[in-house]
């Protein structure tokens, strides 16, 4: 009987170091890929220079290390029990503090101040901006600075342990709006206007535990407030974003979005949250400007809800590097982005403010006050989308190696060879 139970013992074992080795190369079981920024590694093929460098053995094994079989469900059961036991995130980034609130760490450090870039660096990026506004004004556009609204400001009661709650004197929220106020900088301050509606408002304006962006609802009232911002200051009548019915339901979308990178097995909302039924009113008489906005992701959650269908034209460059659901094919100069539209906006939350506009503002500045030729560089969103693709990766390492060039430049060769070839097609 000893014996019996030793080789059952024995052929278990085998098979849990054979299920997998089974699953890596044959895939088996179907297994969701792990989300979050992060590259994932490429295969390498073997060469008897990458042997002698060393460049093959470091390669493949950081591709094993994360490619064998069952890997990304063991990390979702690391990261759940350290989550669900220990009260932690295995996400850098993100801090649990009070009531399970979780928090990004640049927010808390824009809060506290830690980010803080210096009031005479401020005070040259706004006065630039003001330049730049003038301009912008003097050509018939609309200009808008918004302020998103940030975690820490809203929820600062339920700070993790080793983070006051008291704002600091400076912190680049504080002083950028100080600045907008006595240069005459046109802008809009969510951030305050939602602290101020916290407990007034009907529905939650910030999703206490498991979001970082503001709520549905709260982009549905922004949404609405940036149109009649702007058909107030354009004497226009844009079309109109309205509800009549608000659905209370489970936290979902953009109230979960730290769940996705958190790369748990299991998760469940308990929060309620409420669900406005958006629809648009664009009959006869509505006119629809252009606009060009420049932001971080609070302007990526009105672009998803359908914000673009109030504008005729709607170029959203993320963090000033990539335009939204459009291909480039070809440099854009910005004399030519601004040119073509009515409306430009730059927005940023708190966290945000310490590189915000990403360029734009100084590219602006010495369009118009210097006669420079700044544009907008067409491979970089196809470089950064095939960064994703470890599989596309792998080809253009392997053209590198033939070449003898990096992967980076190799990289660069291949997307502007792309993009010649479509803007040869679009030419035909």
């Amino acid at each position: 009987m000893n014996l019996l139970l030793r080789k059952i013992l024995l052929i278990l074992v085998f098979g849990m170091l054979l299920v997998p080795h089974i699953q890596e190369q044959f895939g088996v079981v179907s297994i969701e890929p792990l989300q979050g920024g992060f590259m994932p590694a490429a295969d390498t093929s073997f060469s008897i220079k990458g042997w002698f460098t060393g460049k093959y053995q470091s390669k493949k094994e950081k591709y094993l290390n994360e490619n064998f079989g069952f890997r990304k469900t063991a990390v979702r059961l690391n990261n759940q029990i350290d989550f669900s036991f220990f009260a932690k995130t295995n996400v850098s980034k993100f801090i649990i503090g009070k009531q399970g609130c979780i928090y990004a760490k640049e927010h808390l450090d824009a809060y506290t101040g830690k980010d803080f870039i210096g009031e005479d660096s401020i005070t040259h990026r706004m006065q630039r901006l003001k330049f730049v506004q003038d301009t912008l004004i003097k050509m018939g556009k609309t200009f808008i600075f918004v302020f998103a609204p940030g975690k820490a400001s809203f929820y600062p009661e339920y700070f993790p342990e080793g983070y006051s709650d008291a704002m600091v004197e400076k912190n680049n929220y504080r002083v950028y709006l100080k600045q907008a106020k006595e240069l005459g900088v046109a802008f809009i301050d969510f951030n305050k206007y939602f602290i101020d509606n916290k407990s007034k408002s009907k529905y939650p304006l910030y999703p206490l535990k498991f979001g970082i962006h503001w709520s549905d609802y709260a982009a549905c009232l922004a949404m609405d407030s940036l149109v009649k911002y702007i058909e107030n200051d354009r004497a226009l009548d844009l079309p109109d974003f309205y509800w009549k019915k608000t659905e209370i339901t489970f936290a979902r979308n953009i109230d979960i979005d730290i769940v996705p990178p958190m790369n748990l097995l299991y998760f469940s909302s308990e929060d309620k949250m409420a669900y406005p039924r958006l629809m648009i009113q664009s009959g006869q008489g509505k006119e629809r400007p252009r606009i060009m906005a420049i932001s971080d992701s609070f302007y990526a959650t009105l672009h998803n809800k359908g914000f673009t269908k109030a504008f005729s034209r709607n170029h959203f460059w993320y963090y000033n590097k990539s335009l939204v659901d459009i291909k480039l094919t070809r440099n854009i100069p910005l004399e030519e982005e601004i040119r073509n539209s009515d409306v430009i906006l730059i927005m940023s939350t708190e966290a945000n403010l310490k590189d915000v506009s990403w360029g734009f503002i100084d590219d602006a500045y010495n369009l118009y006050a210097k006669g420079a030729k700044p544009y907008y560089d067409a491979t970089l969103p196809m470089i950064n989308y095939i960064k994703t693709d470890a599989a596309w990766i792998k080809s253009i390492q392997e053209k590198a190696d033939a070449k003898g060039i990096s992967m980076d430049s190799m990289l660069y060769l291949d997307v502007k060879w792309m993009l010649d070839e479509e803007a040869k097609k679009q030419q035909r």
